[in-house]
């Protein structure tokens, strides 16, 4: 274990991880039973920013950097059936995507940053704007129809080389592996957090 992160009040339910693509800087985002996202430096190991405002566990995250600006957006899902979306630097919410009747128990961010799909405790999907034009004519926060958000994967997938990884890929709740520069990877649960070297 090269790193370990200390710092939750709680049970630590959810892990993304993504590496800056010019620095190779990691960044660890992890979701609590405490109900609060904090983000971390992967080389020192120290909390940047802790992001509060769930009313409940925050049962899923996801990150991903803007590739021209390095913006970091963060989005967690909680037991207060909501989902948010979080500015990574200053660790202001910048919106709460409401409309689940049950827990959000994951959260993925599409390839091109512009759709959030959001899943329940019963199962039921939902796919966000994240970003203004991000379907015709929606709205950052407009709910979408499902089928744009295989739409908007297949289309960066045909847009891309087959070995090309994309910086800042979302991340889904499983085991933790630190992923290569350039690439992204997701959650355990544990308290604290250990990180571990590749390979």
């Amino acid at each position: 274990c090269t790193r370990t992160l200390e710092g939750h009040g709680g049970e630590v339910n959810a892990i993304a991880a993504l590496r800056d693509p010019e620095s190779g800087a990691l960044t660890v985002v992890s979701g609590s039973e405490d109900r609060s996202v904090k983000v971390w430096d992967g080389a020192s190991g120290a909390c940047a920013r802790t992001l509060e405002g769930h009313g409940g566990e925050v049962n899923a995250v996801a990150a991903i950097r803007d590739p021209e600006s390095g913006a970091l957006t963060v989005v967690s899902g909680s037991d207060d059936k909501s989902v948010k979306v979080w500015d990574g630097a200053s660790g202001a919410c910048t919106r709460t995507l409401e409309g689940h009747w049950r827990s959000v128990t994951s959260v993925s961010i599409s390839r091109d940053g512009a759709l959030v799909r959001s899943r329940d405790r019963n199962g039921v999907a939902k796919v966000w704007a994240l970003r203004g034009g991000a379907t015709p004519g929606s709205k950052p926060g407009d709910e979408v129809e499902l089928e744009r958000w295989d739409a908007a994967q297949r289309a960066q997938r045909d847009a891309q080389s087959p070995q090309a990884e994309e910086p800042g890929q979302r991340a889904e709740t499983r085991p933790l592996s630190i992923p290569p520069r350039g690439g992204a990877a997701g959650p355990a649960a544990a308290n604290p957090i250990g990180l571990w070297p590749d390979g």
